[in-house]
């Protein structure tokens, strides 16, 4: 019997990081929204990255064997996050930074379901379980401003 949790084990614990990490960026990004705009900050958001992953980059850019065109690459970096992070942003700048956090910590509901739909996986009752409840709890937040009534 070993003492490493399975891979399942591995998923779900990397999935709660990542929820809490954005569960923390939400009110950092909606403190600074108030100085700043949104297009402004993804774009000092991505030029910094960009600047601390060049290196890496030049570095092992000869390692990366890949037969997809440029082209494809970029459309697919500039569609899978610059474009997806910006009505993010823009929301956040309209609501709370605890209800942004709430419906962003909803994320790795999207993920089960998409690991659901495209990738066939099988889920226990346990889990059929916890993903009924949460997910009827974010329904219930997302949809609260029009079931009381409030903008």
């Amino acid at each position: 019997m070993s003492i490493l949790p399975s891979n399942r084990l591995k998923a779900y614990g990397f999935l709660l990081l990542n929820a809490a990490f954005w569960g923390f960026a939400a009110p950092i990004i909606k403190y600074s929204l108030n100085y700043t705009t949104p297009n402004l900050f993804l774009l000092y958001r991505f030029l910094i990255a960009t600047i601390l992953f060049l290196p890496f980059y030049l570095i092992y850019r000869k390692k990366i064997k890949t037969k997809t065109k440029p082209f494809l690459l970029f459309s697919l970096a500039l569609l899978g996050t610059p474009l997806t992070l910006l009505p993010l942003f823009y929301g956040l700048n309209l609501t709370t930074s605890i209800e942004g956090s709430i419906l962003e910590a909803s994320s790795p509901l999207f993920i089960i379901l998409g690991g659901l739909l495209f990738l066939r996986e099988k889920m226990s009752l346990k889990e059929w379980l916890g993903f009924g409840i949460t997910l009827i709890g974010t329904s219930l937040l997302t949809f609260e401003p029009v079931i009381t009534g409030h903008s």
